[in-house]
């Protein structure tokens, strides 16, 4: 069974999208208190940019967090007695990703 570093990814784009969401929100009221106060009306328009961002984390967030189909066919190559390890693949996974991880 081959794990990729796909999900870990995901989970920090998603993580990253949530943050940048949290700060602009913050920023908004401020400004909306702001315009209240002085009375001067304002508008938003959003960029392209962030409407492909929103998109991307849209369909990021439609994904299910389990592959349940993956999950399936593992059980039952278990349960028959054919599921192998390899551990010098497994091995050889963790170190690239820990190295990956130390260098990011």
């Amino acid at each position: 069974m081959r794990i990729d570093k796909t999900t870990n990814q995901q989970a920090e784009l998603l993580k990253q999208m949530k943050t940048a969401d949290t700060e602009r929100a913050q920023e908004q009221q401020g400004h909306e208190r702001a315009a209240k106060s002085s009375g001067v009306k304002e508008s938003v328009e959003i960029s392209s940019r962030a409407q492909e961002m929103k998109s991307a984390r849209d369909a990021l967030e439609a994904q299910p967090d389990v592959r349940a189909e993956k999950v399936e066919q593992v059980k039952s190559r278990i349960e028959q007695g054919t599921y192998e390890v390899n551990g010098k693949q497994i091995a050889e996974k963790i170190i690239r990703d820990s190295l990956f991880n130390f260098t990011a």
